[in-house]
């Protein structure tokens, strides 16, 4: 009998041993990729096809991951998060016995964290993860998980991954990098408001002198607006007809600026991301107003990026019923680069250059906000702008460049 006791204490004890290393490595690998905090929030046993959902809420200002982990037999894990309303923020449906999803935001966010599991049977931890990297990566081999019977293992989706990202984070991501691209830097991570009754409140803290884009999206809504409040009763408003929306203008002091964003539906969370340009020239901010200055900032960063130097051609007003032909002539064999910029900064124009047959030999090329178009002609000669508003009839400049030191 003393035997059989000593039996059965040592299966008690090795799966609880195991699990405690398993965790251990898990909040390890996470150290080390910037987490600086993991809380176990709960433990359960579950069978295939049962779920465990868990209130959370955003302890502080910043990006907090969750991570559902199945032990034993578990074979496929599921993880998403909502709102409180059922909004979903981010999910996880690889097929894996694990599942992270992240979400940033301001301290006291209420979300719902919800696993399921799709195949095998076994404990599932749900763990918090506080200063939350984007992306899992891979686990350690030392880690005994559990694959699916035909040996599959998708790599994980995480936000941030290139391939897998996730409907509402990533469209933000994807503005990042289309920011980056014409010569903005993150001025502020990703934060995540709750709209109660269509509206959301944040706050963000800039720099005098600086100018800035701020965006937001809102999943699934037909319309957002964004206001701006400055520190001495400056306001700077847009609004737009789908579910993002973009503002640019330049902070005129150091201070906390109130934010205010409105949309439907009445609930769920609006993600918004600040970025900076930092080589916009202020002496255009005073003369071509804060959206053109930066509209111009950026299509001067992508025309250098690639070795030209802009130089204008003229104003026009362009329309969205008829075309407008913006005759010109190359004056020799060459590369040139040819930006449309409008005195509202971020609209959008149709752009074609052809040659003076008809024949099209380049059109739109980069951020739809400030419309270029990059040629490289094997002869001088007439070509024709072909200019058309998508929106509303507006007044544009016309700016040629031409490799840096050409004459």
């Amino acid at each position: 009998m003393k035997w059989l006791s000593l039996v059965c204490a040592l299966a008690i004890a090795m799966p609880a041993r195991a699990s405690t290393d398993v965790t251990a490595a898990i909040r390890e690998h996470l150290r080390a990729r910037g987490a600086s905090a993991i809380t176990e929030l709960s433990r359960a046993f579950l069978v295939e096809g049962q779920s465990s959902a868990l209130p959370v809420q955003l302890e502080r200002d910043g990006c907090a991951g969750y991570l559902a982990l199945g032990l034993g037999e578990v074979r496929d894990v599921d993880l998403g998060l909502y709102t409180r309303a059922g909004q979903l923020v981010a999910e996880d449906v690889a097929i894996a016995p694990y599942a992270y999803a992240r979400v940033c935001g301001k301290a006291g966010v209420e979300l719902f964290a919800s696993a399921t599991l799709y195949a095998g049977r076994g404990q599932l931890i749900m763990m918090r993860v506080d200063d939350a990297p984007r992306e899992l990566g891979r686990l350690p081999s030392s880690i005994p998980l559990a694959v699916s019977a035909g040996g599959r293992l998708e790599d994980l989706r995480a936000v941030g991954s290139a391939s897998d990202e996730l409907s509402a984070e990533s469209s933000l991501l994807q503005e990042e990098r289309a920011q980056l691209a014409v010569g903005y830097s993150l001025a502020s991570p990703p934060l995540a408001l709750e709209l109660r009754a269509g509206s959301a409140r944040g706050q963000l803290m800039l720099r005098a002198g600086r100018c800035y884009r701020l965006a937001a999206l809102v999943p699934r809504s037909r319309g957002v607006a964004i206001e701006v409040e400055g520190p001495n009763a400056e306001r700077w408003s847009t609004r737009s007809g789908d579910d993002r929306v973009a503002l640019a203008f330049c902070a005129p002091a150091d201070a906390v600026y109130p934010i205010r964003l409105q949309a439907r539906p009445l609930r769920g969370v609006a993600l918004l991301r600040a970025f900076e340009h930092r080589s916009i020239d202020p002496g255009r901010v005073r003369e071509l107003g804060e959206a053109s200055a930066l509209a111009l900032a950026e299509a001067e960063y992508v025309a250098k990026s690639r070795g030209f130097a802009l130089t204008q051609l003229g104003h026009a007003w362009v329309e969205g019923s008829t075309p407008l032909q913006w005759p010109l002539t190359l004056p020799k064999a060459g590369c040139y680069a040819l930006a449309v910029v409008s005195e509202v900064g971020a609209a959008a124009v149709d752009v074609r250059l052809v040659d003076a047959s008809g024949v099209m030999i380049a059109h739109n090329e980069g951020r739809r906000g400030v419309p270029m178009v990059f040629t490289c002609p094997r002869e001088p000669g007439p070509v024709r702008l072909v200019l058309k508003a998508r929106g509303p009839d507006l007044r544009v400049t016309l700016w040629i460049g031409k490799p840096e030191g050409a004459p």
